[in-house]
């Protein structure tokens, strides 16, 4: 029995023979995407029996869909774990997209097992919760996306800071940045949200714009910080009014020297409310 089949057998799949290598050709397994009756592989080389491009488990495209036959299998858990594992050290984010109640949601992974939803008042919901509430025809997919754009694939499309759902439910388009929650659906004032937007250019070299929406106004901070967590630059630290802003980042550090190249990710407070995002910088 090959390493594939063995490892499908743990989960009761067997590999379709269309998608068998020939006699002689090994093919490493990376991935296998479950439902409760099929299973798809995909390694590297070649491409994925799927035609995408293949990786190492939970980096960047890998796709795991869990229903109520499946969701509390060993090889289900222990492949969402590597998903979970794979985004905690940034190598890829994690989304999910379901239907659940006949409505259409999209979640966004959290370091400590955690998932935001595009609804604001669901707030974070674990991880083992998102995935107890698989079911038929209430399919959970997990999707691992490019670093810095899981806020985006998962829950605000527009990337205008309001998440889709909340978008919907007060009246405005989620798939519109210039479309924001500014009156309920019922016709009452919702409070304005700060919102940081998208660096542009991104990548860049040697400056890069950051626009943000200090919201209702107040105590506001703007920094800058490496992959490790370490603060490189404070671009804000001022009291602000409500309005829309532009911060620019030259590269240097506070200390005025040039940073390397890499990922970077920045950071706004407006009183206790906080958005990140990530950029890189290319030279």
């Amino acid at each position: 029995m090959s390493r594939i089949d063995a490892r499908l057998a743990t989960l009761g799949l067997v590999l379709p023979e269309a998608v068998k290598a020939p006699p002689g050709v090994v093919l490493p397994f990376e991935f296998v995407r479950l439902t409760a009756t099929r299973a798809i592989i995909s390694g590297h080389p070649p491409a994925n029996a799927d035609g995408s491009i293949a990786g190492p488990l939970g980096k960047v495209g890998r796709e795991l869909t869990v229903d109520g036959g499946n969701k509390n299998s060993p090889g289900v858990t222990a492949l969402l774990d590597s998903l979970y594992g794979q985004a905690d050290l940034q190598n890829c984010d994690l989304v999910a997209h379901a239907r659940i109640g006949g409505v259409t949601k999209g979640f966004w992974y959290q370091p400590g097992h955690t998932f935001l939803s595009d609804f604001d008042p669901e707030g974070s919901i674990p991880a083992d919760t998102l995935r107890s509430w698989a079911a038929s025809g209430s399919e959970i997919t997990y999707l691992g996306v490019p670093p810095g754009s899981g806020r985006r694939m998962g829950i605000d499309r527009d990337r205008d800071g309001y998440r889709d759902r909340w978008e919907v439910a007060m009246g405005s388009d989620p798939a519109d940045p210039l479309s924001t929650p500014a009156v309920a659906a019922t016709g009452g004032a919702v409070p304005r949200l700060p919102r940081l937007l998208q660096n542009q250019p991104n990548p860049f070299n040697p400056e890069t714009v950051i626009p943000y929406d200090t919201g209702p106004g107040g105590r506001v901070s703007l920094r800058i910080f490496d992959p490790s967590g370490r603060l490189v630059r404070t671009l804000v630290q001022d009291a602000q009014p409500p309005g829309v802003y532009r911060a620019i980042w030259n590269g240097r550090s506070d200390r005025g020297r040039p940073v390397a190249s890499g990922r970077y990710f920045y950071r706004l407070t407006v009183g206790n409310t906080i958005r990140s995002r990530g950029m890189v910088l290319l030279k």
